[in-house]
């Protein structure tokens, strides 16, 4: 591993913490942190040598919007989710993105139900969630009220979780 290639995970690590912090405190993620992600990004792998390559990376950054704006339209990610896991596909491979992104949700899922059972509302939440599907099953479309701050789960934690998950997985079978 190149001295660019570990500042480069170096840099994401501290994005990601970045993106996690402002979700839990603001819940959202700003756009001048995911710009100034890409844009370092960009100037890490041009340093790197990749400056003829460059293009190649945009199908890490697009696919997260093209796969999961169906989950934000449901209202079940927000837009910032979307908008980090396009600037982690910024700085790793595309197996390591897509391996993150199901990481993250596995990892979100369990947190959810761990914060149902402790709540002591899974089953509400069970039949508020299958009635939802079954809304969406007869061509009905609604968010879920993101008011209702018993709802709100902070995507960016299990996202980052994701990543070191993801990683150490690469690391150990690569």
């Amino acid at each position: 591993m190149s001295v660019v290639e570990v500042i480069s995970m170096v840099v994401l690590h501290v994005l990601v913490l970045m993106a996690m912090l402002q979700d839990l405190k603001e819940t959202k993620i700003s756009n001048r942190l995911i710009l100034l992600g890409l844009g370092l990004s960009f100037a890490l792998r041009i340093l790197n040598g990749e400056a003829r390559h460059i293009y190649r990376i945009l199908p890490n950054i697009l696919l997260p919007v093209v796969m999961l704006y169906l989950f934000y339209l449901m209202g079940a990610i927000g837009a910032g989710d979307i908008k980090l896991f396009s600037l982690i596909g910024s700085f790793v491979s595309l197996k390591m993105l897509m391996s993150c992104i199901v990481a993250s949700f596995v990892l979100g899922a369990a947190i959810s139900l761990l914060k149902m059972l402790y709540s002591r509302d899974f089953i509400m939440r069970m039949k508020n969630g299958f009635g939802y599907l079954f809304s969406l099953f007869l061509g009905k479309r609604y968010k879920y009220d993101k008011r209702d701050s018993g709802n709100v789960i902070h995507f960016a934690v299990p996202i980052a979780m994701g990543l070191v998950l993801s990683e150490v997985y690469w690391l150990i079978w690569r």
